[in-house]
């Protein structure tokens, strides 16, 4: 797709120095999903949600829109 990407590691209270709207946001919700315990069980969710996708399904079918994005 001829887009580059590069890996930034930043601590959140850095995150929250950055100018951008939404920054405080950002920050939040990691500082939330360092602090609590995300696993979850998938085999579960798949029975909850018999349609969900893997994310190579969701990309494949979303390829269109993304590649207009980027």
């Amino acid at each position: 797709m001829g887009v580059f990407y590069y890996l930034l590691q930043i601590t959140v209270r850095e995150l929250r120095q950055r100018q951008f709207p939404g920054c405080e946001d950002i920050a939040n919700m990691y500082e939330f999903m360092g602090r609590m315990d995300l696993r979850h069980n998938v085999d579960l969710t798949r029975r909850l949600c018999p349609n969900l996708l893997t994310f190579e399904q969701w990309v494949q079918k979303h390829k269109q829109d993304l590649e207009n994005v980027l």
